[in-house]
């Protein structure tokens, strides 16, 4: 079976928005890990620490998405009370 285009889906009419990138976040029980992308861009990857990885675009190096490992035990974590923080 042939391909479609992405751009008309066949008919050989465009579509209004070809190809637009909508930011998107999702969440892996299995890697237990939360990903976002803010922009479509070609990236690479950046580890930070053992829980963050920024994705960098290749062209001009602005993070595009991130990755957060061990999302799970973030519910474990108390809470802040950040009002009692401030001087």
């Amino acid at each position: 079976m042939k391909a479609k285009c992405p751009h008309c889906g066949g008919s050989g009419a465009a579509k209004e928005k070809p190809n637009v990138f909508e930011p998107y976040c999702y969440i892996s029980k299995e890697a237990d890990a939360l990903t976002a992308y803010f922009s479509d861009p070609a990236d690479y990857s950046q580890r930070l620490n053992d829980h963050i990885t920024l994705y960098r675009s290749l062209e001009t190096n602005v993070i595009v998405g991130c990755r957060i490992d061990g999302i799970s035990s973030l519910g474990e974590m108390p809470a802040v009370d950040v009002e009692s923080m401030k001087q």
